[in-house]
């Protein structure tokens, strides 16, 4: 098993203190930075001072919403749910339904806001945290970033918030889709949960450490096993009760690391309970019992995350980068605003239309990207209608904010999916914040999609949906 020797003795490294002839120095690294601190877990007396610096600013507070986009969030929603009276909230959407969602919950002055961003620039993150302002004091703020970047940070007004790094030793080598569990992206919102308890987090701790050369190994042997599949059409299983928690976290592990990397493999993600085989899709799970849910999820970030690295290792892929994404960005500042001059169309339409699509019939797979915040109801009726008008097809619903962050990377070379871009006619009102600054975030969220579209284009169809029910 020298791939893990080669991975743990590449960890914590900068490229020119690892060795030429280890494979990771190749697929490890973004360019010459460094990506591979996620891989040993930090001494829990580094976790312990950070948290304990941020303690009295937790002090007084009842409710915590964290902001972010992909991987500064998806590990956060993992762990939610476990949040004693509803305290730990996440914003990830532009929609001012999603912020009128959150701020009906919690009393203003007693919410501390944690915005996480690595570069600190992230423009969806700015947007909502500085939507966020208009309610909450920002004193009640903190930004968790790369320090690096405190001075970018500052730039954009945030004088009075408290700002930590990410990563308990302080560096900057660990990208977001790998945060979860090793950093304060992870390691915050969980000292919240416990209840501030420093002694329950390191009992948490000790034990998803004792499982460490388990989850190595376990994960090595998988990605041995798919080694040279043609395709990259993984099924991850984690039990029933936590596959809403961390389907949005693997799907990103996954499509960003591996979409796009390598000619002709293509890659899909598609998650669900144990035993929960899906024909075509290679099966993979953690076979090992853990009762604590905590840790549960945990272990399974880690031995994904290498799996991950071992496939990457076999394929000689750099899994670290997302180099597509840049395309939809760039796409996005070189667009004023959003522009779509047809009609709005009902939800009952938009099978019909797709069938009208001259590459829909070769296509695997549809994938349904909503650029709005639909909520259960609506997610669970389009992905009813669509199933049942395509029965031959795999068919996916994501929302839009998370999945230009998670499966667009992986989209960009995709030959096998039809993408199906949705937005909405009108948007509702959120009474909290001004006008300027919910116009300044509906048009952004339109322009992300209709970015999203034209670079795309080939393989992808754009409504807008009339009403939402």
């Amino acid at each position: 098993m020298e791939a893990i020797n080669y991975l743990l003795s590449a960890a914590g490294r900068d490229k020119k203190d690892v060795a030429s002839d280890n494979p990771f120095i190749n697929i490890g690294f973004d360019e010459n930075n460094a990506r591979l601190g996620w891989v040993n877990p930090p001494d829990f007396s580094l976790i312990s001072e950070e948290v304990r610096r941020i303690l009295p600013l937790l002090e007084g507070k009842k409710f915590f919403v964290f902001v972010g986009m992909g991987g500064s969030i998806n590990g956060i929603k993992s762990i939610a749910s476990f949040s004693p009276e509803k305290a730990v909230y996440t914003l990830d959407s532009l929609d001012p339904s999603a912020l009128s969602e959150v701020l009906n919950s919690i009393e203003p002055d007693k919410t501390l806001v944690v915005a996480v961003s690595k570069s600190s620039t992230t423009k969806e993150t700015q947007l909502i945290a500085k939507s966020l302002k208009q309610v909450i004091s920002e004193e009640n703020f903190v930004w968790l970033i790369d320090l690096e970047n405190k001075e970018r940070l500052l730039s954009f007004g945030w004088k009075d918030a408290n700002i930590f790094p990410i990563q308990p030793d302080g560096r900057g080598d660990i990208g977001g889709r790998f945060s979860s569990p090793h950093t304060l992206i992870f390691l915050l919102p969980l000292f919240i949960i416990v209840g501030r308890d420093t002694g329950r987090l390191k009992n948490i701790w000790d034990e998803y450490l004792s499982l460490q050369e388990f989850l190595l190994k376990g994960a090595y042997d998988l990605a041995d096993k798919y080694r040279e599949a043609d395709k990259a059409y993984f099924n991850p299983q984690v039990k029933e009760d936590f596959k809403n928690n961390l389907r949005g976290w693997l799907v990103q592990l996954l499509n960003e690391s591996l979409g796009s990397k390598k000619q002709g493999l293509a890659v899909k993600t598609l998650v669900s309970g144990l035993n929960g085989d899906e024909k075509g899709f290679f099966s993979l799970r953690l076979d090992k019992e853990i009762e604590n849910p905590l840790v549960y999820i945990m272990a399974n970030m880690y031995f994904f995350q290498c799996f991950t690295a071992f496939y990457a290792y076999f394929n000689n892929i750099v899994f670290v980068n997302q180099p597509y994404v840049e395309v939809y960005k760039k796409a996005m500042r070189s667009q004023q605003a959003y522009s779509e001059n047809k009609p709005p169309v009902f939800l009952q339409d938009i099978p019909g239309i797709i069938k009208e699509n001259p590459g829909f019939s070769s296509k695997k797979f549809i994938e349904i990207i909503l650029y709005f915040s639909p909520g259960q109801g609506f997610v669970e009726k389009i992905s009813s209608l669509m199933t049942e008008e395509f029965s031959d097809k795999k068919v996916f619903v994501f929302i839009g904010s998370d999945w230009n962050h998670h499966s667009y990377q992986a989209a960009f070379k995709s030959e096998d999916t039809l993408y199906v871009i949705v937005c909405l006619e009108q948007y509702k009102n959120c009474p909290y914040i001004s006008r300027d600054i919910i116009q300044d975030n509906i048009n952004t969220l339109k322009t992300i999609s209709f970015a999203t579209f034209s670079t795309l284009k080939s393989k992808a169809v754009f409504f807008t949906l009339k009403t939402l029910l």
